[in-house]
């Protein structure tokens, strides 16, 4: 039931249920989750390049 209402809200288990203070929208999980199976030099890349654009 607590899934059905988390994907209804468009937001995570976790937010819902207060495991968490941040607010992951499905589209932000889905970024997450695509890093998370980037080789470990890719990811080093896009962190480098994100240190120098923020």
């Amino acid at each position: 039931m607590a899934i059905k209402i988390a994907k209804t809200m468009d937001v995570s288990l976790d937010y819902l249920t207060r495991a968490t203070d941040l607010e992951l929208d499905n589209s932000m999980l889905k970024r997450i989750q695509a890093v998370s199976k980037l080789l470990q030099k890719e990811k080093e890349s896009g962190f480098l390049f994100l240190r120098f654009v923020y």
